[in-house]
């Protein structure tokens, strides 16, 4: 990506440290061509706000993206999306307001945040350190709770996993 888009503001930094329950949330996904940044572009995000610990369902985008490098087949057999599916979509430049709007002061939820954060920093530039600071990787929480009293000892590898081992929906 040549330039970069503006970026949305970061929770204001009065509210670290604050219950999870007070602060503005978004459940951010990315698609991708695959894993490294430097040569892979999204090909889709969804976003949910979480507004006083509720999931703010009417406010949940999701959006596919041209990419500019091409779909290898083991990226579409994780997200299932073909070089057809995405034919009429609108490059990330296009899109990006939409993205940084749902973004805009708030903490970032992320499974294996590290792939977020790296495609963040890729399409609106700043620190990793920044974006990490904002952002809760759920994989790594799940990873540290397993070891807590009563937990399932089990693997934590998916989402699927996890979700089913606490009764919440994926």
């Amino acid at each position: 990506m040549g330039e970069r888009l503006p970026r949305p503001a970061p929770p204001a930094r009065s509210l670290r440290g604050t219950d999870w329950r007070a602060v503005p949330w978004v459940a951010l996904d990315f698609e991708t061509t695959g894993l490294d940044p430097s040569r892979d572009d999204v090909v889709a995000f969804g976003t949910v706000p979480i507004d006083r610990g509720r999931i703010a369902l009417a406010g949940a985008r999701y959006r596919e993206v041209a990419p500019r490098s091409p779909l290898r087949p083991s990226a579409v057999a994780v997200h299932g999306l073909r070089p057809q599916d995405l034919r009429e979509a609108p490059p990330i430049e296009e899109v990006a307001g939409e993205l940084a709007a749902a973004l805009e002061g708030r903490f970032i939820l992320a499974w294996a945040a590290w792939i977020e954060v790296a495609f963040l920093v890729r399409i609106f530039g700043g620190r990793e350190g920044s974006w990490r600071r904002r952002t809760l990787d759920v994989r790594a929480l799940a990873v540290a709770a397993r070891g807590l009293p009563g937990a399932d000892r089990g693997g934590t590898g998916d989402l699927a996993a996890v979700a089913a081992r606490l009764g919440v929906p994926t």
